[in-house]
């Protein structure tokens, strides 16, 4: 071996050993060069992360987590290592933690198990689905859509709780679900301001929901649709149509309320269409009378409904050419205060006579009573008895405009 190169490698044999005694003066401890490798400084996890300021690139074992740490200049950065142990580890082209911390990106104090700042996004083939993101103005957890749809799927019941104050997200608290609150009062609550829709069902074209608006709750149609009512699985339906018209019992009412089948009133119809007339039912009432040759066999009179009607007069009238017979009601006063007109309607049922009567004419109708007259062919022809009897209804007029 010439000179000269003996004086290279005792060059390259002083470099070694002074980057080796620099690496010992650092750390105070001994760097060993075997014939199999270098044994870098070993130190714990506390240790190295107390020293700062180190040069870059300066290497050092962790023999807690069995890991080799570099200085990046800021902080200490692991080397992914094939070992049993470690912070993280490689299995083919996967790579998974043994850690049994927390996992931290973009934070470098996790607390919990993944801590992510900044936004999860969510990729297929390069093409970003969506992502999941804070609110930046109030905190809420946000699900953000990018190019297609998104979701997030379970294969099992799904519990969401989201504590937060000014949040705009969903909760999920003892069993109730709330959306614009976080203190839904039942199993579905939505909060929003007035002049607003709540909750919107629709098929594309037809639009149903609940609106609050005007110091007034509504349910209605949005779109340019009726609504239909219906008990028993749509068996008995309730129409409400484009133009404000109600149909009961039919598809298509021709006025603002039509109805097929019957129905019942307890406190009167009301019509304002002429002078606010308030039409009210006030009772019905029977009546029978029995006449024969010598005039009025028997008289009664009751009241099936209500107690308007307080008694009955029968009157026979004897002319030369035709007999007469006149009918007097007479109502209660009391039942009668408040009303400005009564209206008696019935007709007359005539059975077993042999003479003939005819005509049927009321007159005197007044707030004390009525009057009914028969003409009579002859009464002094009836041999046996004739019973007129009947049914009257009474409707009671409510108008001052009428006085």
């Amino acid at each position: 071996m010439d000179e000269k190169t003996k004086t290279m490698k005792n060059r390259h044999y002083l470099s070694i050993l002074i980057f080796l005694l620099s690496i010992s003066y650092s750390f105070s401890q001994n760097t060993t060069l075997t014939p199999h490798g270098v044994v870098f400084p070993q130190m714990t996890t506390i240790q190295i992360n107390a020293l700062t300021g180190q040069a870059k690139g300066t290497m050092v074992f962790d023999n807690i987590l069995n890991q080799m740490k570099y200085w990046d200049g800021t902080t200490w950065q692991s080397v992914t290592n094939g070992s049993s142990s470690g912070a993280w580890q490689s299995s083919g082209n996967d790579q998974y933690s043994t850690n049994s911390g927390n996992v931290g990106i973009g934070i470098s104090t996790p607390a919990a198990k993944l801590s992510v700042n900044g936004n999860l996004g969510l990729y297929d083939s390069g093409v970003e689905y969506g992502f999941l993101s804070k609110n930046i103005t109030n905190g809420a957890l946000r699900l953000n859509g990018g190019l297609s749809f998104n979701a997030i799927t379970t294969p099992k019941n799904l519990g969401l709780q989201v504590n937060i104050v000014n949040g705009l997200g969903s909760t999920f608290v003892a069993g109730n679900v709330g959306i614009g609150t976080d203190q839904p009062e039942e199993k579905f609550t939505t909060l929003t301001s007035s002049n607003k829709y709540g909750m919107l069902h629709s098929n594309g074209a037809v639009k149903i929901g609940t609106y609050i608006g005007g110091n007034a709750g509504w349910l209605g149609t949005k779109s340019n649709h009726p609504l239909i009512l219906h008990t028993n699985n749509g068996a008995n339906q309730h129409y409400f149509r484009e133009n404000g018209r109600v149909g009961l019992g039919i598809e298509f009412p021709e006025q603002k309320l039509h109805i097929n089948g019957s129905f019942k009133t307890e406190a009167g119809i009301y019509a304002a269409q002429t002078g606010n007339l308030n039409l009210v039912p006030i009772g019905i009432a029977k009546y029978e009378v029995s006449l024969n040759e010598d005039g009025v066999d028997s008289q009664e009179i009751s009241n099936i409904s209500g107690s308007l009607v307080s008694s009955l007069t029968t009157q026979i009238i004897i002319t030369s050419v035709d007999d007469t017979v006149v009918l007097s009601f007479s109502y209660d006063n009391t039942q009668t205060q408040g009303y400005s007109d009564i209206i008696p309607l019935g007709a007359t049922n005539i059975l077993d006579y042999f003479g003939a009567i005819y005509g049927s004419k009321v007159y005197d109708v007044s707030l004390n009573g009525f009057k009914v007259v028969h003409n009579v062919d002859d009464l002094s022809d009836f041999s046996d008895s004739t019973t007129l009897s009947g049914y009257l209804i009474f409707y009671g007029i409510k108008n001052s405009n009428l006085d």
